[in-house]
């Protein structure tokens, strides 16, 4: 099945559970010196439907963008400098298709909570340090976004997203 067909999966199953998904690009600065590795592209995601409407923030890496390559020019680098700061015309279709792989990201990050006893069990899933407090942080807001998506839309919504292979 091709990523498009996933995306197309979700997007039916989405409806079934009357949610909707909006994406905004967020741009960002970056510079030519900034590291590759430091470079992302943000979006603000809402999730809406049932209940409530939830907010997130969502980033991709460089390899998202429409001209990344493996092996990069001076050029090319400028290019991803661009592509993450703003969005470029080869980025209408992506655009429209982050708001799904977000809601699918958002579900993954919420079964990982359902399926973990507490904060140590997820560390240790998720190879964090337990005695981390930037560990617990990301974990409390991945649980504070499970209980608004279950309250929104049930667990078999978050686990049919989830189980989607993207």
């Amino acid at each position: 099945m091709s990523a498009t067909q996933k995306l197309q999966e979700i997007e039916t199953i989405a409806d079934e559970y009357g949610i909707k998904v909006q994406s905004v690009f967020v741009p960002q600065e970056f510079t030519e010196e900034t590291p590759l590795l430091d470079m992302s592209r943000k979006w603000e995601i809402e999730i809406t439907g049932g209940r409530r409407k939830i907010s997130t923030e969502f980033t991709q890496g460089v390899g998202h963008c429409p001209s990344y390559k493996q092996r990069l020019t001076v050029h090319d680098k400028q290019q991803l400098v661009r592509e993450c700061a703003q969005l470029v015309p080869a980025d209408r279709e992506t655009a429209e298709n982050v708001a799904l792989e977000a809601l699918w990201s958002v579900c993954q990050d919420c079964l990982g909570v359902m399926q973990a006893h507490d904060f140590e069990d997820w560390a240790g899933e998720y190879g964090y340090d337990t005695d981390s407090r930037k560990a617990e942080a990301i974990y409390r807001k991945c649980l504070e976004t499970y209980m608004a998506m279950r309250g929104s839309f049930g667990d078999e919504a978050i686990e049919t997203i989830a189980a989607v292979e993207l």
